[in-house]
């Protein structure tokens, strides 16, 4: 399989150009970087190693043992006044949810244009959470949003 098939069933019509990274064909599959060679794809498995030491590297522990995580809820959305082509099924935005209840670090991970990424961007750091919590205490949490362009 080449790369550019791959990424066409995640972000259609949005893949690299022919010529470029499209045209890697993809020999195997890696989570261990030790393993990777040519044609690896090389991929994260959450939880797969120990936290780090580093402030905001911080690994959640979704193993069988660990305490539930209750999931942030939102309380405030504010939605955007924009246009999205039709060939736009969805927008995928990436952050984290403070402990405060707040959007953070937001990051358009598949862009539409500059203004509409904007407008999307604006709108979420508008929007407003209960915070997650394990135990009862607040905790910080990374979220891909998934935003279905029928829903804006």
């Amino acid at each position: 399989m080449r790369l550019g098939e791959l990424v066409a069933d995640i972000a259609p019509g949005d893949g690299p150009a022919p010529g470029t990274s499209a045209d890697v064909e993809i020999a195997g599959l890696a989570y261990d970087s030790r393993k990777v060679g040519p044609g690896t794809l090389f991929f994260c498995v959450p939880g797969e190693k120990a936290a780090s030491s580093k402030p905001g590297t911080e690994v959640v522990d979704l193993s069988e043992t660990a305490p539930p995580i209750r999931a942030p809820y939102p309380t405030r959305i504010v939605r955007p006044s924009i246009t999205v082509p039709a060939f736009y099924k969805y927008i995928l935005v990436h952050g984290y949810v403070s402990q405060t209840g707040r959007v953070e670090r937001l990051h358009i991970v598949r862009p539409v244009t500059p203004a509409i990424d904007q407008a999307i961007l604006a709108s979420l750091a508008g929007w407003e959470f209960r915070s997650a919590t394990r135990d009862g205490v607040q905790i910080a949490v990374e979220f891909l949003l998934s935003i279905p362009i029928s829903g804006l």
